[in-house]
């Protein structure tokens, strides 16, 4: 019977830091993410803004849905410490939760770009 691979004790305590500090920025992101949301929502009400409350809400889904990935590829980390016998397929689906974050962070930027490019052309004119 193949037996898979097994990182060991040093590897497994830096794997350990990583799932650590992932779960503390998963948390603040959700946490920033509502925080936008909720304000995006009392704008609604109060200040009818559309670009303020379209911007927050932005915000919040986005700053939300890094927070669950980052959430995910963490708990995956952590599997591969806490587990025994699966260490590569949870390395594996924590490293694709990864690149699904780090596309999501280059549209972002992306966007950003070219909504800052836009705001500065429109500007001069």
């Amino acid at each position: 019977m193949e037996q898979n691979y097994e990182f060991k004790e040093q590897e497994n305590v830096i794997i350990s830091k990583l799932y650590k500090q992932m779960s503390f920025v998963g948390v603040s992101l959700l946490v920033l993410g509502i925080f936008f949301g909720a304000f995006g929502i009392y704008w609604m009400v109060t200040d009818h803004s559309i670009l303020r409350i379209l911007f927050a809400l932005v915000l919040g889904v986005i700053f939300v849905i890094l927070g669950v990935i980052t959430n995910m590829s963490s708990t995956r980390f952590k599997a591969v410490v806490k587990t025994e016998g699966d260490d590569i397929e949870h390395l594996m689906v924590a490293i694709d939760k990864l690149t699904t974050w780090f596309s999501i962070q280059t549209i972002t930027i992306l966007l950003g770009v070219a909504l800052a490019i836009l705001g500065f052309i429109a500007s001069t004119f």
